[in-house]
């Protein structure tokens, strides 16, 4: 088995410590406003930084699964940057404090404490991106020159260009709007243009880039990182439109959420576009690729079976219920599947997976053997399909 729970928890555990410590941070400078509170203005700052490094990575984590490894480098450097922008503006302070002119107030004790938490926070963010990162090196390498090698048939290498033309589109244009907004209402202020507006917008470029390069042969993924990318980037619109139109807060929340929403819906529909036009329809032409490829249950399209090329992972994607998973075993854990039929709808534990079921209905299914005595039932009308599949990409595995 690949996955570590408590290691899953405490990955989990540095991003909530971040972005709490951020809101913690700007919470102090918006409860305490003043013209001459200077430090305030830069721990706000930092605090702004934190809140939205620290969301992104939890997003990150609930949006992709487990055996993906883009999510340590870009962890390692969603946090370096955040560290580097927001230590620059709280090294300023002491110049803040210096000045006569506008007879500024020293930083509170309170905000020096929340600040320490803030830097603990952002080491163990660092430190387990450069951990996962290092750990991330041999397959990344060993899936790099597999891909390269992979034969790809006729109708498989048509299918992958066609939804070419959908994966330039999220790597580089879809992060683009952010970018002209923040230039537009950057270059509007009677101060001048402020670089520290284009941070945010830049790491969406540079994450998006990194995340569908790294997902390209897994277009079951796209949708996801999609639908948060253009909800990120509808918000960021949402705020510089509302720095330029000068509106008030209800006016300012509505636009908020309005661009938000439509971005995310926007994004998400272009990507699942792309997926269909690789994935629809199945054809065992994808058996000899390195595309992903997920099975969704009969009862239950949240629950999903999917076969990579090097493991066999289960998810099911309810976080708002609160049952949302993802298990994955490699195919060497692998002891068997088989077609069987389900004679009443009952419900199972997960192997692999810590206080969670999964309901089982009446009707042809797929069971899967796993470690120590364990096995997956997943219920699907694909069963041939699906066995296939997993014993011929087993046995190339085998012969890797």
């Amino acid at each position: 088995m690949e996955v570590v729970g408590d290691m899953r928890r405490l990955k989990l555990a540095s991003h909530v410590g971040v972005f709490a410590s951020g809101v913690v941070i700007l919470g102090l400078w918006a409860f305490r406003p003043s013209d001459s509170y200077d430090s305030g203005i830069q721990v706000a700052f930092a605090g702004f930084v934190m809140v939205v490094v620290g969301l992104l990575g939890l997003m990150m984590r609930l949006a992709a699964r487990d055996e993906d490894i883009f999510v340590g480098p870009l962890r390692l450097f969603a946090t370096i940057c955040g560290a580097v922008t927001g230590g620059y503006a709280l090294s300023h302070t002491d110049e803040a404090w210096e000045s006569t002119s506008t007879d500024p107030v020293p930083m509170a004790p309170t905000d020096q404490i929340v600040t320490y938490i803030e830097a603990i926070a952002m080491l163990v963010f660092a430190a387990w991106g450069v951990y996962n990162m290092i750990l991330a090196v041999p397959a990344r390498r060993a899936t790099a020159a597999r891909d390269k090698a992979w034969p790809v048939t006729a109708e498989v290498a048509d299918r992958v260009r066609r939804s070419r033309g959908t994966v330039v589109f999220l790597r580089w244009v879809m992060p683009l709007p952010p970018i002209v907004a923040a230039l537009v209402a950057g270059f509007a202020e009677d101060d001048g243009f402020e670089i520290r507006l284009l941070f945010t917008p830049s790491l969406l470029l540079v994450g998006c880039a990194i995340y569908f390069a790294r997902t390209r042969f897994d277009p079951a993924a796209w949708t996801a990182g999609a639908a948060l990318a253009g909800a990120v980037g509808g918000f960021h619109i949402g705020v510089y439109l509302t720095v330029l139109m000068m509106w008030d807060v209800r006016s300012a929340a509505l636009v908020f959420i309005g661009c938000s929403a439509a971005g995310g819906f926007c994004c998400r529909w272009i990507a699942a576009r792309g997926r269909d036009q690789v994935l629809k329809p199945y054809t065992r032409d994808l058996v000899d690729s390195p595309i992903e490829v997920p099975f969704a249950s009969t009862h239950d399209r949240r629950l999903t079976l999917n076969v990579g090329t090097k493991a066999l992972s289960l998810s099911r994607d309810r976080f708002i219920r609160g049952d949302r998973f993802s298990v994955v075993f490699s195919f060497a854990d692998i002891t068997s599947a088989e077609v069987t039929t389900v004679a009443a709808t009952h419900t199972l534990h997960v192997h692999g997976v810590f206080n969670q079921t999964m309901t089982v209905h009446s009707g042809p299914a797929v069971r899967i053997g796993l470690p120590e005595d364990g096995e997956w039932i997943f219920p699907t009308d694909q069963g041939p399909d699906v066995v296939h599949i997993i014993e011929a990409r087993k046995q190339a595995f085998a012969a890797t």
